[in-house]
């Protein structure tokens, strides 16, 4: 659990991000760029975001970050439902971890995503932004007709930008890493790989709510969630181990995701035992860090069965809790 709660503080102490919502009014005598969704900041996003501050350093210029908010795919299908791994405000605090100089914010619409790689490049970084060299993923692209990342780097030769393509991330257990990939093992369940993924826990955060009080009736009270962003991805559907914070303090918690078939649920929830826990905290805001998953939801035949399931839950989250 030391190790946990020491790498929760692990932050860039040397300065603060500017945070820029738009580009209007922004001033900048030159910086080195880079455009992308970095959705989740995982350790490929890391590794690139890594090798733009050292480029600015070496030139003597701000790095700086463009991001795109809301994620086009909710624009381009109209609307539709997007999961994502981080919301705008954990992006914000990821990217500031590495030393980012500043984060741009651009509003997507279907004007931005209109325009083609070239005007991008020749109003937005060049013209608005007076970038001196833009530094790419190795599978970017951007723009109407999404540009490849060789199409890009022959576009900004063109106009006289430096530009230049970061490494590709591969975890010698799991491959290669991307948002997608993530997305895919969270819904399996498979915490232990997505935390090598991200370089730390996923977690989601919002407010304790009133539940049924079926958890307190059977002597394991629950704090019902609300999420703070209704697009922030959940674990697949099963029973976790995990950390709760609330109120600055760290607690160890059995964490259910999903329909609760016992008690015929009609709504999907987030509901978290508090080991050796039981005060009230509802309105309080919560935070919830994954550790692994323990089994599948299941529907009991009685609650003394879910009861006795929920005893040996919290043993098993104990030990994979360290606790």
């Amino acid at each position: 659990m030391l190790k946990f709660l020491l790498s929760l503080h692990l932050r860039n102490t040397n300065k603060l991000l500017e945070i820029h919502k738009g580009i209007e009014g922004l001033s900048l005598e030159g910086c080195v760029v880079t455009v992308g969704m970095f959705d989740g900041v995982h350790k490929g996003h890391q590794q690139l975001l890594g090798e733009l501050v050292s480029l600015a350093r070496k030139k003597g210029l701000p790095s700086v970050v463009v991001t795109l908010w809301p994620h086009p795919k909710v624009v381009l299908s109209n609307g539709g439902d997007v999961r994502l791994l981080s919301t705008l405000s954990e992006k914000s605090e990821q990217i500031e971890q590495l030393g980012i100089d500043h984060l741009v914010i651009l509003d997507f619409t279907q004007r931005l995503a209109s325009l083609s790689p070239a005007r991008f490049v020749r109003d937005i970084l060049i013209g608005r932004l007076n970038a001196r060299h833009f530094h790419i993923g190795f599978n970017h692209h951007f723009g109407a007709g999404k540009s490849t990342p060789e199409e890009e780097m022959k576009i900004c030769e063109n106009e006289g930008l430096p530009c230049t393509m970061g490494t590709q991330y591969v975890d010698e257990t799991n491959g290669a890493c991307s948002s997608s990939v993530i997305r895919g093992m969270l819904m399996a369940g498979d915490m232990e790989k997505v935390s090598l993924m991200l370089g730390r826990r996923y977690s989601v955060s919002g407010t304790v709510v009133h539940g049924d009080g079926i958890g307190h009736k059977i002597g394991f009270p629950t704090a019902n969630l609300n999420l703070d962003e209704s697009s922030k991805m959940l674990p697949g559907d099963g029973v976790y181990a995990a950390m709760a914070n609330f109120d600055g303090m760290w607690r160890p918690a059995v964490v259910d995701i999903g329909m609760r078939p016992t008690v015929k649920g009609s709504e999907h929830r987030v509901e978290a035992h508090l080991i050796n826990f039981s005060s009230k905290i509802y309105g309080r805001n919560m935070t919830i860090s994954f550790f692994s998953r323990i089994r599948e939801e299941k529907r009991f035949a009685m609650l003394e069965d879910l009861e006795n399931q929920i005893v040996n839950d919290v043993e098993v989250a104990k030990s994979l809790l360290v606790i």
